[in-house]
């Protein structure tokens, strides 16, 4: 068997185990935003993630304000299918508003 061969055999099986198994969605979240240019323009980038480092949502946005928090809560709550017991996030004032008026409260840090 030749090395291009062996390589076409067995390199799907070495990626499937090298590859990070994904955990169940946990209940600790870390909630943070930051801008970015994309194509030209300024964006908000909404990003939740869980307590062993798996990406739960990511939203953008063209504004940073209560709606566009409110609507990253809600379709992070959807695609998680699970209601966090902690959220840590910076210091953004409508973030506890915002998660009162889309699910019951958890403990909510700031950084």
């Amino acid at each position: 068997m030749s090395i291009y061969r062996w390589v076409q055999r067995f390199a799907p099986e070495f990626a499937e185990a090298a590859r990070a198994r994904q955990h169940v969605i946990g209940d600790r979240w870390h909630v943070d935003e930051t801008y970015l240019k994309v194509g030209g323009a300024w964006r908000y980038l909404f990003r939740a993630i869980d307590q062993f480092g798996q990406v739960i949502d990511v939203f953008l946005s063209p504004r940073r304000n209560r709606e566009a928090a409110r609507r990253f809560f809600a379709r992070a709550m959807c695609r998680a299918r699970v209601s966090p017991v902690e959220i840590t996030t910076d210091r953004y004032r409508v973030y506890p508003a915002c998660w009162m008026s889309c699910c019951r409260l958890p403990s909510m840090t700031r950084r």
